[in-house]
């Protein structure tokens, strides 16, 4: 039988499984696994984490005739990167 269980300190090995089975559908919906890490934060005053989201995310952007024009290393802090991406803008119809 199969039960929801919401767990206050989850096992490493688990929150690994479930990152893994994300990432191996990932790659089958998009076709690539050139992922990197992407986190976004909200930070207070000074500096402090007051929410954020973390993932993986691929270049995808890249697929759909996004172009990089510039990318900021080490912002806003290392290992971070910012990247400035264009695309055409198409009419909607």
């Amino acid at each position: 039988m199969r039960s929801l269980q919401i767990e206050i300190e989850p096992a490493p090995k688990d929150i690994r499984f479930l990152e893994d089975r994300l990432h191996d559908y990932n790659v089958e919906q998009i076709g690539s696994d050139d992922g990197k890490w992407l986190s976004f934060f909200v930070r207070d005053d000074a500096g402090g984490i007051v929410a954020g989201l973390h993932g993986w995310t691929s270049l995808f952007y890249q697929k759909m005739g996004y172009e990089i024009l510039h990318v900021l290393d080490d912002f806003p802090r290392r290992p971070h990167k910012l990247y400035h991406l264009k695309t055409a803008l198409t009419p909607s119809g």
